[in-house]
């Protein structure tokens, strides 16, 4: 923590990107901000977020944030890794990494790019808090955004982690020697951040300047806070507040709306809570440039990787999700299956139109968060409805379960079909409902190496460890 927390803060807010769209289409103002010449302004402090929101869009590659969605997937069992020469990936796949592990691909910096992110949004807090410069509603929605982000990137160091360090100020003296805190914790101050959001935040999604109102979902309004809290609650066991609070956004219908298969991650979807615009030149998003394959799977790829026949095989008879979100690469007799949610793999130009957005909050996912907190309720015909609307959709006949155990056992079925390939779902999914010994223990047979129950948190970089002499290891490490 010492050397993350050293640094000042110096986000880059060059966010005239030529090739982004609306979000980004602002001047920039600075080359460098800290808390004495940023917070002046109403428009200097909306910057420094719109900054660090081009910036979660732009290092993929090195332990951001929006890599979990393969990252995880490679540790959990829906993915292949048809390549044994990346030992980068294969940590990842085989469980096998060590606290030494320096990975080529550089996706083990999740906790040092993650606090570097949680220091920047930590400075935004104090500086807003502290300015009496800026126009109070865009001083509140600047703190709603930013108690949001906070949450968002302390909900991933949990489950990523376990214990973490709880960094809320830029105290560099307070901060340098901080040691792990307990998940309770941890998770509660993230309920506690997603509340003072809920409070600050309104169903209105806004541009960049933080005034006009806009279609593009790009920034968090109240209902991405609402969505998160509602995912947090179901993975603390507060069903009751689960159920409230996806039911807010469920009944938010002149928002939000369930859309056909073939429209689910399209830019500014009515099912869209909340999306990161992309900022890349070349390409709509990382999603579709990594899973979409454009050859065989293997060493001399770029894309190592395609669909477990696990997960390809638990799909039912006729669920139009497994011909609408997987498609095939044909190489002789044998097929390769590959998640095509986002469809446009192809290069563009600086001008051309960007027509998908990574989908970070959506509207399904909540319909299952209330099934699965009905179900824990003793709610089996609101639980039913819930989980009837997902596979309504995807052109499945009613569940026929009707007991809390088959609800259970159906509800974490849907989930993994429903979210195959998006943010980590299920490997928390596995870990939270005491079922990943038993996936990976089978995973083990076409994956090779061997499994532990203690892999289900990564270690700590020990790079960090020997920064902060507070730190501790994860067991097992």
């Amino acid at each position: 923590m010492k050397k993350l927390l050293q640094n000042t803060i110096l986000l880059i807010v060059t966010t005239q990107l030529t090739y982004c769209e609306k979000f980004l289409d602002i001047e920039a103002p600075i080359t460098s901000t800290n808390q004495e010449n940023v917070y002046q302004n109403d428009y200097t402090a909306a910057a420094v977020l719109t900054g660090l929101y081009a910036q979660i869009m732009s290092d993929f590659s090195q332990g951001g944030i929006t890599s979990i969605s393969l990252i995880k997937e490679l540790s959990a069992d829906n993915l292949i890794l048809n390549d044994v020469t990346s030992i980068g990936y294969m940590n990842f796949w085989r469980n096998s990494l060590t606290a030494d592990y320096i990975n080529t691909e550089g996706y083990n910096n999740y906790f040092s790019n993650f606090y570097q992110k949680i220091y920047i949004i930590n400075a935004a807090i104090e500086g807003l808090a502290n300015s009496n410069r800026i126009t109070p509603s865009i001083k509140q929605r600047l703190l709603g955004e930013s108690h949001f982000l906070r949450a968002f990137y302390y909900f991933y160091l949990v489950e990523i982690f376990g214990d973490t360090p709880l960094v809320l100020t830029t105290d560099y003296q307070k901060n340098s020697n901080i040691s792990r805190s307990p998940i309770q914790d941890v998770y509660q101050q993230i309920i506690n951040d997603l509340n003072q959001s809920t409070k600050q935040l309104n169903d209105t999604y806004v541009d960049a300047n933080i005034t006009t109102p806009t279609q593009e979902r790009v920034r968090p309004n109240l209902g991405a806070a609402l969505a998160l809290l509602a995912r947090v609650q179901l993975y603390n066991k507060n069903y009751n507040e689960a159920e409230r609070r996806a039911t807010e956004i469920i009944n938010k219908t002149s928002l939000y709306n369930m859309v056909g298969l073939d429209s689910v991650f399209k830019k500014n979807s009515r099912e869209t809570i909340w999306s990161l615009q992309p900022v890349k030149q070349g390409y709509n998003t990382d999603e579709a440039s990594l899973f979409i394959l454009t050859g065989v799977p293997g060493t001399l790829s770029s894309k190592p990787f395609y669909l477990s026949n696990s997960l390809v095989s638990s799909f039912e008879p006729n669920d139009n999700r497994k011909t609408t979100w997987i498609s095939n690469l044909n190489s002789g007799f044998t097929q390769y299956p590959y998640a095509s949610k986002y469809k446009i793999d192809v290069l563009r130009s600086s001008n051309s139109v960007v027509e998908e957005y990574c989908i970070a909050l959506r509207l399904s996912e909540q319909y299952l968060i209330r099934a699965e907190a009905r179900t824990e309720l003793n709610d089996i015909r609101g639980a039913q409805s819930d989980l009837n609307a997902i596979r309504n959709r995807a052109g499945l006949p009613a569940t026929t379960a009707s007991t809390q155990a088959e609800l259970r056992k159906a509800i974490l079925q849907e989930r993994r079909v429903e979210l195959f390939t998006e943010w980590g779902h299920r490997w928390f999914d596995l870990k939270r409902t005491n079922s990943l010994d038993k996936a990976m223990t089978a995973a083990v047979q076409y994956k090779g190496g061997t499994w532990s129950s203690y892999r289900a948190l990564y270690p700590l970089p020990n790079t960090e460890l020997l920064l902060d002499k507070n730190l501790t290891q994860n067991p097992g490490y």
